[in-house]
């Protein structure tokens, strides 16, 4: 079962969909919900998958799924989702992804609106980060890859978008 963290008082609900638990009666109060913080709680790529599909994310600025395993399968369906369009911040850091990944999330509509994105200790190497360098992200503010051994290539292509 996934935690979703509650905004004051350090309060938690539960989110049973990404688990396929079969409770969609806790859904309908998360329908306005603006930030998931599911960091550190051992998502992997299935829970990703359901998070991809769920209409009721539709309203989401900020999706934290950082310290997880969705890997590159898990980036590739956030990547397709059409109800993700609105991300602000997205944090992905160590999370297994990869070049695949970071191929998909580059050619992927949902960085439009995106303000933060981390992808720190993801092995997304020089082709990752190259893609990500040429990827539209007209918003884009802060931009973390520490860790990602993006080599020289990578960095290249970063000073050059810049």
């Amino acid at each position: 079962m996934l935690a979703i963290a509650a905004d004051g008082g350090g309060e938690q609900a539960d989110l049973c969909v990404a688990r396929g638990d079969g409770d969609a009666g806790l859904l309908p109060a998360f329908l306005a919900l603006a930030q998931l913080d599911l960091g550190g709680t051992g998502c992997q790529t299935d829970d990703a998958l359901a998070l991809s599909v769920s209409p009721r994310l539709t309203g989401l600025t900020d999706l934290l799924l950082a310290d997880n395993a969705i890997g590159d399968v898990g980036a590739d369906a956030l990547a397709d989702s059409p109800n993700l369009r609105h991300l602000e911040i997205l944090d992905l850091r160590n999370n297994g992804i990869g070049r695949r990944g970071a191929l998909a999330l580059a050619a992927s509509p949902i960085l439009a609106a995106v303000e933060s994105l981390d992808l720190s200790n993801c092995a997304l190497g020089a082709e990752g980060c190259q893609a990500l360098a040429r990827a539209p992200m007209p918003a884009l503010r802060w931009l973390f890859l520490n860790g990602c051994s993006i080599g020289a290539a990578g960095l290249n292509a970063l000073a050059n978008r810049l």
